[in-house]
């Protein structure tokens, strides 16, 4: 006969007649959220190197500055395409380490101080 489920229990891979019952989903949420922390101690390790090597020599923006022609034609282009018309290096941060890169970008133009930001 059938056995009740638990209140745990989740059933997987129902297509084709196949049946699969995941007990205790707890240790999968445990899972995800180790991987969570994982990503955000990775993000601020690699958020203090790129502080060090780049942005404490990385120049602010002054209130008079004005956007150069090829930074105004940047900011026209959706996403997609303005993400393939950015410096290789720049590409690669905007992608894998978005929360350091953000951070940056919030620091140089006086929205947010780096270290707030790159743990926001």
């Amino acid at each position: 006969g059938d056995k009740p489920l638990s209140d745990n229990s989740v059933v997987i891979g129902h297509s084709l007649g196949e049946q699969k019952v995941m007990a205790d989903t707890k240790l999968d949420y445990k899972a995800a959220a180790y991987q969570h922390l994982v990503r955000f101690v990775l993000q601020v390790l690699f958020g203090v190197v790129v502080y060090f090597l780049i942005v404490s020599k990385y120049p602010q923006l002054s209130d008079n500055t004005q956007p150069s022609s090829l930074a105004v034609e940047l900011q026209k282009e959706n996403e997609v395409m303005a993400l393939c018309k950015v410096s290789g290096p720049n590409c690669i941060l905007s992608c894998c380490c978005e929360g350091p890169r953000a951070a940056h970008t919030f620091h140089s133009v006086g929205v947010m101080n780096y270290w707030p930001s790159l743990v926001l």
